[in-house]
């Protein structure tokens, strides 16, 4: 039935479709998880320059201990090394 408003035209609906198999934005999972590694990595830093310095602070009260305790002998309270890696600075040092 042809009318003024569809004269010529068949009563037919075309349509297109398009298929991604990958997704153009995934929601910015990607960003969100590479910046939750990059947290989860700076804790970590924290938490070994913890340990490290708790350890460290052991290690001369020991050697305090031993030193005083053992020997009437003059001993440096801080051996070398113990002091090159209190004085060294942290793993975190640098992160903002």
């Amino acid at each position: 039935m042809d009318t003024a408003d569809n004269r010529g035209l068949d009563d037919k609906t075309n349509t297109i479709g398009l298929q991604v198999p990958n997704p153009i934005f995934s929601g910015g999972s990607n960003c969100y998880s590479t910046r939750q590694a990059g947290n989860r990595l700076e804790r970590a830093c924290y938490e070994l320059d913890r340990i490290a310095n708790t350890i460290i602070t052991m290690l001369e009260q020991y050697h305090r201990m031993h030193s005083t305790s053992t020997s009437t002998e003059q001993y440096d309270p801080a051996p070398e090394h113990i002091r090159r890696r209190s004085a060294g600075g942290s793993h975190a040092q640098g992160r903002g």
